[in-house]
């Protein structure tokens, strides 16, 4: 039986997702700086309804999750 070649798109990523840690980082950054979510135009009604009351522990669990 013969091997059957690996298809090379399924080697590549996707386009963009190298930079998905850098996103993450700067987002947390933005957040950490203003964790009022003003600096990424994160309203704070977003949050309405949850037990947070400002963006500092989304912006950590962003750079812990997604930034590595």
């Amino acid at each position: 039986m013969r091997a059957q070649p690996q298809d090379k798109r399924l080697r590549q990523s996707p386009a963009g997702l190298e930079y998905e840690p850098a996103a993450a980082e700067a987002g947390r950054a933005l957040l950490a700086a203003s964790p009022d979510g003003s600096l990424l135009r994160a309203g704070p009604a977003v949050l309405a309804g949850t037990a947070l009351t400002d963006w500092r522990l989304p912006g950590l669990l962003l750079a812990l999750l997604v930034g590595g």
